[in-house]
Parts: structure tokens; sequence; C-alpha cells
């Protein structure tokens, strides 16, 4: 099974390795080998890991935004970057399935020894803390 081909239910707090990776856990259904897309969210101080299916979603989402007509073109990339981050990159899952946490993303201090996994039905959210989700939900 793959990542997101049944609902991500779950979570679970990971620590970071000394070279910056976190597992996946078992919950997320994600495979050695693995192709999965990393973005980077720091005003939502997160990162959000879902495989090129969620990609496709996002990118009829994005279509969607450049085609308002209602919005200046500032307006248009601030909504933008709120909502698909300021870096994402794909990467293969290794051996262990981790993923790197992104250099950005350490420099922002936001995550340390470990972070707070969560799963979303198609995809997974990676906080700093279960304390920053809570927050997270509040803010929706």
């Amino acid at each position: 099974m793959m990542m997101g081909e049944k609902q991500i239910v779950g979570n679970k707090y990971v620590k970071i390795s000394k070279e910056n990776k976190v597992r996946l856990p078992a919950f997320t259904g994600a495979e050695v080998g693995e192709e999965v897309i990393v973005t980077f969210m720091p005003a939502q101080k997160k990162l959000v890991v879902g495989t090129s299916a969620v990609e496709d979603k996002m990118y009829e989402l994005y279509n969607k935004i450049i085609s308002l007509e209602n919005c200046t073109a500032v307006e248009r990339r601030r909504l933008l970057r709120s909502i698909f981050g300021t870096l994402t990159y794909e990467i293969k899952l290794n051996s262990e399935k981790q993923i790197e946490i992104p250099k950005k993303a350490l420099e922002s201090e936001m995550f340390k020894e470990k972070v707070y996994i969560v799963g979303k039905e198609e995809y997974i959210e990676i906080y700093p803390s279960e304390e920053e989700y809570q927050l997270s939900l509040k803010n929706i």
C-alpha cells in the first residue's frame, strides 16, 4: 500500500535524527522508494507531505487561484504563498522511510528534537509540537 491509498489517520511524536531526518510512522502507509512531495509552510509552522495525487489537487487549486479576477497580483501571490508554502521538493523515501527536514525549516528553529506527525486523510502534516497542531485547528 502506498501513502494516501487509504485514509491516513493517526498522530505520533517522532524524534529528529542527527542527520535531520524523520521516520514516517506505519499509519502513514509510506513505502520504501515511494516518491513524496514535501512542502515547508513557515506561516503555518508545518511541513506537508503527500504523493503526486495530492500534488495534482494542489495544481488544480493553484490554477483556480491564478484565474481569480477579484484579486490583485499581490493578493494572489500572498494567497499562493500562504497555501503552498515557500519550499517544495520531491524525494524518494529511503530504506528507513525517512524524509529530511528542509534546511530552511531547521534554520527557522521551529523543528528541534522531535516533531508531531498528523494524518490528514490523503497526506500528513508535521508540526513542531502537538500544541502547534492544536493552535492550527483554532486558526481555521
